[in-house]
């Protein structure tokens, strides 16, 4: 999956669950590497003054993921007592990062698709939310249904 449909779905769902295909973080000095998984929980054009610019900022977060991230994490991070090497685990850091990333490119996929999401973006309304408030209407519409 581009870049690009991860901005969509994270704007429209708030955060999506991924598994990075790519040591993408490596040229931002970050965490993630390739087979890692995190919560994309916000995503940012780098600067919408540019026309057809091409690079976002993702935030991040591992927190779900601290056990299976761990078996996958190197040990890159010096340590100033005796300039040893740990992991981002072992020094407790944070659990949290951006990290810029190119829009066209395909860095990541989706850990669970979301099923109700795919068949909005099959329809023809203009919004998430108009698709779902249209489909729960029609579903109380039927005898039988309703929120109580």
């Amino acid at each position: 999956m581009k870049n690009r449909e991860i901005l969509e779905r994270v704007n429209t769902l708030q955060t999506i669950d991924v598994r990075f295909l790519t040591n993408v973080a490596a040229d931002n000095d970050g965490y993630a590497e390739k087979g890692m998984k995190g919560t994309i929980v916000s995503t940012l054009i780098a600067d919408e003054s540019i026309p057809d610019n091409e690079v976002i900022k993702i935030t991040v977060r591992y927190e779900k993921f601290l056990e299976h991230n761990g078996a996958l994490e190197s040990a890159d991070y010096l340590v100033p007592e005796g300039l040893v090497t740990a992991t981002r685990i072992d020094l407790k850091t944070r659990h949290e990062e951006d990290i810029w990333i190119d829009i066209d490119a395909e860095d990541f996929e989706l850990i669970q698709s979301n099923y109700l999401f795919d068949l909005y973006k099959k329809s023809t309304c203009s919004s998430y939310v108009e698709w779902l408030e249209t489909k729960l209407l029609n579903f109380l519409g039927r005898p039988g249904n309703d929120l109580e």
